[in-house]
């Protein structure tokens, strides 16, 4: 167990930026793997990763849209998201990365899920592994936040506040949200 958390710490230590803060436009993509909902192990680097093109895994950019069921910016946000999804699933695979809230998040977001459904995989954070890496500074928690990785594994962008127009602000040329 000891040798198992220690090198879960030594593989976050390795992903994190050599800043010490969040990593932002330019950097490389922290690695994570999470559950969908489905149970399923999905891990960033099986779709955008440095290096030539793995067989059966071909590289694409990523979407990862930080979502909690109690923020209402998130929810009003994710219209936009689906949207966005749809008009470039062929280039960009999009990720919903649920942090549960502390009491009973899981059957929260089903319930959500179930009246407000996502045509693309959901990701389960329960312990906030990806939070920690990609919005989390010290205890506080940034949301909503979406963070567009390029398919060989390096930010793009982080948006961190509600936009009105989600392909504007993810659009080439445009920068980070504050």
């Amino acid at each position: 167990m000891i040798r198992m958390l220690a090198s879960l710490l030594l593989l976050q230590s390795l992903s994190a930026p050599a800043s010490g803060g969040l990593p932002g436009p330019g950097d490389p993509a922290p690695d994570f793997g999470l559950r969908d909902r489905e149970r399923r192990l999905v891990r960033l680097s099986d779709h955008a990763y440095p290096g030539p093109e793995r067989p059966g895994k071909p590289r694409r950019a990523v979407l990862l849209d930080f979502f909690r069921t109690d923020c209402a910016p998130c929810r009003r946000e994710l219209p936009l998201v689906v949207a966005w999804h749809e008009a470039h699933r062929d280039e960009t695979q999009v990720f919903l990365v649920a942090l549960l809230e502390p009491e009973d998040g899981a059957a929260k977001l089903d319930a959500f899920l179930r009246e407000n459904p996502v045509p693309f995989p959901v990701l389960l954070d329960p312990y906030e592994v990806a939070a920690k890496l990609y919005i989390t500074e010290g205890s506080s928690v940034t949301l909503p936040c979406i963070v567009q990785v390029s398919g060989e594994g390096t930010i793009l962008r982080r948006v961190q506040e509600l936009q009105t127009d989600l392909e504007r602000a993810l659009s080439p040329g445009e920068g980070t949200a504050p």
